[in-house]
């Protein structure tokens, strides 16, 4: 409960509709000013403060003048600052600009540059914030958000505002290409990388708005988003959408539930984002380096590699794989397939010259190497390694197949994968020398 009362001033009113609801819903007010350069709004307030009664009529009195000059003007009557601790909310409704569609505008408005992208909504929340920081460092302040928000049109944060001093920030250096991906990186920003919600906070919000259910009308929907939020990740920015991540995978994408499962499971954390049904917010892609993706691959092709399977079972599989390589949606799968199946020794069941001969074709057709990504890269090499080292007659029967091997390694410029390159040749330049002294050969 307020022991005391204040003025609020509401610039640009418009119809008046806030400053009638500050007057009418918010405990402690004195008085309402909303002043307004524009005369028919100003009249259309004053005919909505007499059709809202005498409580209206007695606090909220609208004014034809310009905010600016009338709160420059009653120096006595307003805090032009807002105090240490204290909250600021703001709103911007400029979504296009703030999601990309014009980035210089948006850089030009806030100090940032936005990236059209599955996440821009949420990204558009951070760029609010990263421009209310810039400007309150101007005055030794700082922000602590407190609730940020995407809602239909617009876009709304609360924070909580502090002074203190404050020392020069630095950020991490990056390759010019992902080393996941093979892709050049986009460039945005700067945005809010911190927390942009106060989880207890909006907890504590919501079990107020339960104990007063009857007083909100629209409660269903502000419950929901409130406990979507209240869900979120807190040190994770920018969600991820799980389609557009297998299709950079190349892989067939999950159910959320499967995937959300398989993630929980592997000890990594992961949550939905009130800004987008679809989109997933998870540390899994921040803590799992790429040392930790090959160990996994390498788990899958060991525990392959030791099963004992029937010929005609491993038939079935290689002929299966085979035909996946030309689905780019499940080309990583088939690849360590591939390379587990090669990889086997004959008395569990090993893949048969036949079997090896279809792989090679298959790769022939549907692989194009240096269009694929670093780790898919190294993938396909050590399938030709294998090739070369177990079926040194199948490659030297096709001598468009010994094309595809330097055409795979033209252009290589990853260490690792130069590295099987070089022991790809090597192999190479022996099944030749071979060929002519024993064309029979068989290692």
């Amino acid at each position: 409960m307020l022991n005391c009362t204040f003025v609020i001033s509401e610039a640009q009113s418009a119809s008046g509709l806030r400053a009638l609801r500050y007057a009418r819903e918010v405990e402690g007010t004195g008085q309402v000013v909303a002043p307004g350069n524009d005369k028919a709004s100003v009249e259309a307030c004053r005919r909505n403060i007499k059709f809202n009664g005498s409580v209206a009529t007695a606090k909220v009195e609208s004014k034809l003048a310009d905010a600016r000059v009338y709160m420059l003007t009653h120096p006595k009557e307003f805090e032009m600052s807002i105090a240490d601790e204290g909250m600021l909310m703001c709103t911007a409704t400029d979504m296009a600009v703030l999601c990309g569609c014009n980035g210089e505008v948006c850089y030009s408005k806030y100090g940032s540059y936005p990236l059209k992208a599955k996440y821009c909504h949420e990204m558009a929340l951070q760029v609010l914030l990263e421009c209310i920081e810039i400007h309150a460092n101007r005055y030794k302040r700082y922000i602590v958000p407190v609730l940020s928000v995407q809602m239909d049109f617009y876009i709304r944060v609360f924070v909580r505002i502090y002074t203190v001093r404050y020392l020069p920030g630095f950020g991490p250096v990056v390759p010019q290409e992902c080393s996941d991906c093979g892709k050049k990186y986009n460039m945005g920003g700067p945005i809010w990388s911190a927390p942009i919600h106060d989880q207890d906070w909006v907890t504590s919000i919501l079990s107020d708005m339960k104990s007063m259910k009857a007083r909100y009308p629209a409660f269903d929907r502000i419950s929901a988003v409130l406990t979507t939020i209240s869900e979120e990740l807190p040190d994770v920015p920018l969600f991820v959408s799980l389609q557009s991540l297998c299709a950079t995978l190349k892989c067939t994408s999950p159910s959320s539930v499967v995937f959300r499962s398989a993630v929980i499971n592997a000890g990594y954390r992961i949550s939905g984002t009130h800004v987008n049904l679809l989109g997933l917010s998870m540390d899994v892609l921040n803590e799992c380096s790429e040392a930790d993706r090959r160990a996994s691959c390498k788990v899958v092709t060991t525990r392959c590699a030791l099963k004992r399977l029937e010929d005609k079972t491993v038939h079935s599989l290689n002929g299966f794989l085979v035909d996946r390589l030309a689905d780019w949606r499940a080309l990583r799968g088939a690849l360590v397939s591939c390379l587990a199946l090669m990889r086997r020794k004959t008395e569990i069941g090993a893949i048969s010259s036949s079997d090896a001969n279809a792989v090679a074709r298959s790769f022939m057709q549907n692989l194009q190497v240096q269009y694929l990504g670093q780790s898919d890269r190294n993938l396909c090499f050590e399938i030709l390694e294998c090739l070369t080292n177990s079926y040194p007659d199948i490659v030297m029967s096709m001598d468009e197949f010994v094309y595809v091997i330097c055409e795979a390694r033209d252009g290589e410029k990853d260490p690792q994968c130069l590295l099987l390159t070089f022991r790809l040749v090597e192999r190479l330049a022996q099944c030749i020398i071979f060929k002519k002294v024993k064309p029979h050969f068989r290692s």
